[in-house]
């Protein structure tokens, strides 16, 4: 659907709990800098595409929301390096993009980093660990994984894994209690994740899981 104002589409979403919309929007000049660096330059204005998931973004949006609700500190760098580091994923993903590998980790890398990072078998993984899965020395795949991700290994585990435990208490709330919601997500110490997750989204587990709830009755 385009609006007759102009050619941006406009896509309607339904939801079946309250939801957030974040755009994220860089500027025109570091937009054709990324795309120009990227080697796709006629995506310096990156079109639409919908109906997609990716865990770079989405942890990248979930610590942007809590900046802006003012929930955390960030300074205008940090800001700044997370939409970079959506842009290129973006680019990565959908436009053909590409980086040279010694700034950031390629496609092969970043899919068994996430997948090490999103295996809550065991205890969060140490940056050792995600190294190990990268195939690089610490010192490398740290430096490189903050210029891919936007952020450092221990932040993205964290902001990662409270965002499984809040999709999972606000999906089915009469059925998955705080404890089992932050077990299921890595969290062994139930205070220490409580502490996280009010830290990331501005209130306690617990009304995330009364909004649900009320949610749901009204649906009945």
């Amino acid at each position: 659907m385009s609006p007759r104002s102009g050619d941006t589409p406009i896509a309607w979403l339904e939801t079946d709990a309250p939801s957030d919309v974040l755009e994220i929007t860089g500027a025109a000049e570091l937009r054709r800098e990324m795309a120009r660096d990227m080697r796709v330059e006629s995506y310096a204005d990156l079109d639409d595409v919908h109906g997609w998931q990716d865990p770079i973004i989405q942890a990248v949006a979930t610590r942007l929301r809590a900046a802006l609700r003012g929930w955390i500190p960030m300074s205008d760098p940090e800001a700044e390096t997370l939409v970079r580091a959506a842009y290129a994923q973006a680019l990565r993903r959908h436009f053909g993009g590409r980086e040279g590998i010694a700034r950031t980790l390629d496609a092969r890398r970043r899919q068994r980093v996430v997948e090490r990072v999103l295996d809550i078998g065991g205890k969060p993984p140490t940056l050792g660990d995600l190294a190990e899965a990268a195939a690089l020395s610490p010192f490398h795949f740290a430096r490189s994984f903050a210029n891919t991700f936007g952020m450092p290994p221990h932040r993205f585990v964290t902001v990662s894994r409270l965002d499984r435990a809040f999709h999972a208490l606000r999906s089915t709330p009469a059925t998955v209690p705080q404890a089992a919601a932050a077990a299921a997500a890595g969290f062994s110490n139930l205070h220490h994740f409580r502490q996280l997750f009010r830290r990331q989204y501005g209130v306690p587990p617990s009304d995330i899981s009364r909004q649900a709830r009320t949610q749901s009755i009204r649906h009945r």
